[in-house]
């Protein structure tokens, strides 16, 4: 398994559009994905800490990243700076205070079913991206 791995609500359309930019964008194959509703998801994070309710209710990005998990704002930064070139300006929005990107994050987190829409099923990989899901 990679050191990255990225928890996304699989049934969220603005989730899975982050997740094909991501896909289209790793030109080093360094990033995995699982959905947060999957089995395995919840084995790989049951192994730590968190709040089993992040699972249950996945409001937020998860990012294990080296061993360490990253949640919302934190997540999203290190994910797309992660991606290497002109996204790792990214890394810069770090020093914005915290409280004000996860109060942004949440209320894009809290809107985006009525925004951008639901699935009625989680993500399927589509043909030659199968290898980067977690299963």
């Amino acid at each position: 398994m990679t050191n990255r791995v990225i928890f996304f609500d699989g049934y969220c359309v603005l989730c899975n559009s982050s997740v094909d930019f991501l896909i289209s964008r790793d030109k080093r194959d360094n990033f995995r994905f699982a959905s947060l509703q999957s089995d395995k998801a919840a084995k790989i994070l049951s192994e730590f800490d968190i709040d089993p309710n992040i699972i249950v209710n996945p409001d937020t990005v998860i990012y294990l990243r080296n061993g360490d998990l990253k949640f919302k704002s934190d997540a999203a930064i290190h994910i797309i700076s992660d991606l290497g070139g002109v996204f790792s300006l990214f890394k810069l929005l770090i020093f914005l205070p915290k409280s004000l990107r996860d109060s942004a994050y949440n209320l894009v987190a809290r809107k985006r079913y009525s925004l951008f829409g639901k699935n009625e099923s989680c993500r399927i990989p589509k043909r030659g991206e199968k290898h980067k899901f977690i299963e």
